[in-house]
């Protein structure tokens, strides 16, 4: 009887505590594919316009992108 106590105990704190572990898990994950996309769209930022930017992920995502012209100081990114 106290056998079947104890491992009612035990599944009780480690369900949740998995689960916890897991969503902390992915959410590390996502945080740190997010700022590396963040990284390579400023390093694209850089670009001189009409160049062409593309990138595969490990994922199988993939980030195209081709640099457009600023039409004045405000850079509201329509073409003139």
């Amino acid at each position: 009887m106290p056998t079947e106590v104890m491992v009612s105990v035990v599944m009780v704190l480690v369900a949740p505590v998995t689960s916890l572990v897991a969503l902390w898990l992915r959410l590390e994950y996502c945080d740190r594919r997010d700022r590396e996309r963040r990284h390579r769209l400023l390093v694209a930022a850089t670009l001189p316009a009409g160049s062409r930017f593309r990138e595969h992920d490990g994922d199988g995502s993939h980030l195209s992108l081709v640099v457009g012209h600023r039409s004045g100081p405000a850079g509201d990114g329509r073409r003139p």
